[in-house]
């Protein structure tokens, strides 16, 4: 049986895909993307990119923001069918 600390904490991983989301999720993404520093045009990047089958996923520790990952899948001739991150 986990300790009760452990119980009360919820670690989330889910898509972001509303404006809202990634607004939440763009503070986190700053960290690891220094050089975006504009919230619409990091949001009409990603909406792009999302057109070309991108995902952005956000991770909650207690619904605070705390990572993110971008995946697409992509078939090359080198590797056929892969998932890039």
């Amino acid at each position: 049986m986990a300790p009760q600390h452990l119980k009360e904490k919820h670690l989330t991983l889910r898509p972001l895909a509303e404006r809202n989301d990634l607004a939440a999720f763009f503070s986190v993404i700053q960290q690891l993307r220094p050089h975006l520093r504009d919230l619409d045009t990091f949001v009409n990047q990603v909406c792009a990119q999302a057109q070309e089958g991108y995902t952005l996923q956000g991770l909650s520790w207690n619904e605070t923001p705390v990572g993110a990952v971008g995946h697409r899948i992509l078939t090359t001739l080198a590797w056929g069918k892969i998932l890039y991150g």
